[in-house]
């Protein structure tokens, strides 16, 4: 099976949500039902032993549970799944490449996909890389860019915005060698650079966990002005990263009288059902950008962000189809 089921704990509703999804977009007439899901669901963890088996194992293969309570427990299971995509269907509007009609657990494709829904679309891949090791190195460097489009959109009208990392769509001025884009960014910013470049890898091309900055340039030769860092992750372990592109990450490095606004960007859609973040307190300290976020103020620019790669990968998606029993 090409989608195994997500090794997430079912309170992470958004990315069971997000594996119908992709089922969906795979079966040959582009439509799943709670029961089609419900059987594919069973049949992966009950008979091929995908998923979690710290919580669907406690929670559906209990041994103690009769054929009739363990229905129940998918039953409900799968239901939860159609609610998160109800709720899905009514916040992005326009921009959801689904159709979920009123009082039906079906999940249909829409036939023409717009470019904001084919955006949606390289989102979901890009939240489910392990599925894509083929369009990975696609995805992420397009997030990066897409993720600077937005960027440029939140700054201030004066501000300076490039992108920093280590991508190989970046033809900016900040690429290349990290000692050098560290230089340059002291330059710009009118700081000092704490380390030598012995300290960094001869080859180092790396960003420090920089991947898009923003900065406002006043007109004088004196440090601190409004200052923006930002960071794309396209990784369950985001909440690792959330503090790569934080002030403290970049202290030891260079002097920053200001401090920067730290603000991160996932491809995920991460909210429980109701619509409030899912996991609030994995947050610490910055800017969230998710799946919902980035589609609404991008809204009106999609059509500029056409030619990356990742609408070719999405392309591929598309025409991918698998057999279900």
């Amino acid at each position: 099976m090409a989608y195994s089921l997500p090794k997430n704990r079912s309170s992470s509703v958004h990315h069971f949500a997000d594996w119908v999804e992709l089922l969906c977009v795979a079966d040959a007439d582009g439509m799943m039902d709670e029961s089609r899901v419900r059987q594919e669901a069973r049949k992966q963890k009950e008979d091929l032993g995908e998923g979690n088996d710290e919580d669907i194992a406690e929670e559906l293969a209990d041994e103690s549970l009769d054929k009739s309570e363990k229905n129940d427990r998918w039953n409900s299971t799968v239901a939860n799944w159609f609610e998160h995509l109800r709720f899905r269907a009514r916040q992005f509007g326009d921009a959801y490449p689904f159709i979920i009609k009123n009082g039906e657990d079906i999940i249909m494709l829409k036939s023409e996909l717009t470019t904001a829904q084919q955006l949606y679309l390289a989102f979901l891949m890009s939240s489910n890389l392990k599925y894509f090791e083929k369009h990975q190195s696609d995805l992420t460097a397009s997030f990066e860019i897409i993720c600077l489009e937005l960027f440029k959109a939140i700054s201030p009208r004066t501000a300076e915005v490039h992108l920093f990392g280590a991508n190989k769509l970046n033809k900016g001025e900040f690429s290349g060698k990290l000692w050098d884009k560290i230089q340059l960014l002291a330059a710009r910013l009118r700081e000092r650079v704490h380390i030598s470049e012995d300290d960094l890898a001869k080859k180092d091309s790396g960003d420090h966990g920089l991947d898009l900055l923003s900065y406002v340039p006043c007109g004088d030769s004196n440090p601190g002005t409004v200052l923006m860092f930002g960071q794309c992750a396209c990784t369950n372990e985001w909440t690792h990263k959330q503090d790569d592109s934080a002030e403290g990450a970049w202290q030891n490095v260079m002097t920053l009288m200001s401090r920067p606004l730290n603000v991160i960007f996932i491809p995920f859609c991460l909210r429980d059902t109701d619509g409030e973040w899912h996991r609030p307190q994995d947050q610490r300290g910055h800017v969230l950008m998710d799946r919902l976020r980035l589609l609404f103020l991008l809204r009106g620019n999609e059509d500029e962000l056409k030619t990356l790669p990742a609408f070719a990968a999405v392309g591929e998606l598309l025409k991918t189809k698998i057999a279900f029993n």
